[in-house]
């Protein structure tokens, strides 16, 4: 009788055990959006510190990136080169890596930055970002490479 109390408890206790598991991660993953709540509103109302504080607690949630985008869109005049290509680097294939790459060219252009501009462009179907892209080629003594393609790109609409 014994036995089969156990077999019996054991069973429920296998089968409830998921369950359980299930509620701690949900629980995990609603602390973990307001902290990413919180993270952002502190980074929109300029909390820089909190913001770093809260971001930290976030290591493993998949959003955490998009805080980092969000920091670095706003700063790029401010942050290293090097940090920019980390951030890029490691977030490749995401849409704020590519959109953070776009804003950064853009700004790189702007200031005349060609070298640096060149060594981060990827090609680009943006007309104007190809357009940069032979500008800086002109700038830093490529004039040979630039006039090659301007024929290609003096025929698009």
């Amino acid at each position: 009788m014994n036995f089969i109390k156990s077999v019996i408890f054991g069973s429920l206790w296998l089968l409830l055990l998921p369950a359980f598991a299930h509620a701690t991660d949900n629980k995990s993953s609603s602390v973990q959006r307001s902290i990413f709540q919180q993270a952002h509103n502190a980074l929109n109302t300029h909390q820089i510190s909190k913001f770093n504080t809260l971001k930290q607690q976030l290591e493993d949630y998949p959003l955490q990136p998009y805080l980092d985008y969000l920091y670095l869109r706003h700063r790029l005049s401010h942050t290293k080169n090097s940090v920019i290509t980390q951030f890029l680097s490691d977030n490749q294939d995401t849409f704020y890596a590519d959109r953070l790459r776009n804003i950064w060219l853009v700004r790189l252009a702007k200031n005349k930055k060609w070298q640096t501009f060149l060594d981060n462009y990827q090609q680009s179907q943006s007309i104007s970002r190809q357009c940069l892209r032979l500008q800086a080629l002109i700038a830093t003594d490529r004039q040979e490479e630039a006039f090659a393609e301007i024929p290609a790109l003096w025929l698009v609409p």
